[in-house]
């Protein structure tokens, strides 16, 4: 009994798009993603359309993930935590112009770390 997949099919065959230079580290992903399997797990760095853009992002995350690491966020880019932090300095400025006092601001405070919903959930480095 034979056992054959039939003729490889060629990336332009399938709807994938050749790689822009031979080069380029990433491959076309079906998923319509420029991809690359480092350490055993797949990474998707951009959509197909935006080749560029994906080897940009490529190139700031590879020796992160290179090294087991994951990549590090965008010092600009806004979290939960920021978000949270936000809040509760608003909250306790607020107090003193206002008649709320610091045993008010309290519970605000406790509940944001006792039981951090929105944290909890997202996590407190998820961008917003």
């Amino acid at each position: 009994m034979r056992h054959s997949s039939g003729p490889k099919r060629s990336s332009s065959a399938q709807g994938k798009p050749a790689k822009p230079r031979p080069d380029f580290p990433l491959f076309a992903h079906a998923a319509g993603l420029w991809a690359k399997k480092i350490r055993g797990k797949l990474y998707y760095f951009g959509p197909w359309s935006d080749p560029g853009g994906a080897l940009e992002k490529y190139n700031a995350q590879k020796e992160h993930l290179h090294a087991g690491r994951k990549p590090r966020h965008d010092p600009e880019a806004v979290t939960a935590k920021d978000v949270v932090n936000a809040f509760l300095t608003h909250k306790l400025e607020g107090d003193s112009a206002s008649t709320l006092s610091v045993t008010r601001f309290a519970p605000w405070r406790t509940k944001s770390r006792t039981n951090p919903r929105p944290t909890s959930s997202w996590g407190t480095r998820s961008r917003i």
